[in-house]
């Protein structure tokens, strides 16, 4: 999934971060994106990873019901092929 403060271009599937949300974060309080048709693979973690207590990699907490929307446009187009891998 890929962040993004421009408008989703047509056809594009992507979920409005709250502002509220946003603030949580730190991040800035224009309006953003989060573009559930493209995923991003990495050969390795990113600096913007962090362990969790349990061992697993984790770059923040976003809230269950945002969560929830994301990963249901995820599946969703990921069932109707529509998901573009982008190699970073």
């Amino acid at each position: 999934m890929t962040l993004a403060h421009s408008p989703p271009r047509e056809g594009q599937n992507a979920v409005e971060i709250p502002p509220k949300v946003k603030a949580h974060l730190g991040l800035d309080s224009g309006r953003s994106r989060i573009v559930v048709d493209e995923v991003n693979q990495t050969g390795r973690p990113g600096f913007d990873l962090r362990r969790t207590p349990d061992g697993k990699e984790a770059c923040g907490f976003i809230p269950p019901r945002l969560f929830e929307q994301l990963l249901a446009g995820v599946r969703g187009l990921i069932g109707a092929g529509a998901v573009r891998v982008v190699k970073r």
